[in-house]
C-alpha cells in the first residue's frame, strides 16, 4: 500500500471533506445541527463498515496503514510518504 496524497493524512478523505461541508456550512440552525450530527454518525458507521472489507482484502498491510493514518480527522505533521 502506498501512502500518497490525501490518503497519508486520513484514511477516508471523501468522508472527511463531507464532514467539513456539513459542519462548516454558513447557515446555523437546529435543523443544520441535526443534519451535521446525523451525517457524522452516517460517515463514521460507513467508514467502519468499509474498513471491515478492506481488512479482509489487504490483511496485515491494512492493519499497518490503520496504525499510521487516522480514520477521519487528520493529524498535521504525521504524514509519512512511504510504501508499506
Amino acid at each position: 500500500m502506498r501512502l500518497r496524497g490525501l490518503y497519508c493524512l486520513v484514511r477516508h478523505p471523501i468522508y472527511f471533506f463531507g464532514l467539513l461541508l456539513v459542519w462548516f456550512s454558513p447557515q446555523v440552525s437546529i435543523n443544520s445541527l441535526a443534519v451535521a450530527v446525523l451525517a457524522t454518525l452516517y460517515f463514521y458507521i460507513g467508514a467502519r463498515h468499509e474498513e471491515t472489507g478492506l481488512r479482509a482484502e489487504f490483511g496485515a498491510a491494512y492493519d499497518t496503514y490503520r496504525q499510521q493514518v487516522p480514520m477521519l480527522i487528520p493529524r498535521p505533521g504525521r504524514c509519512q510518504q512511504n510504501e508499506t
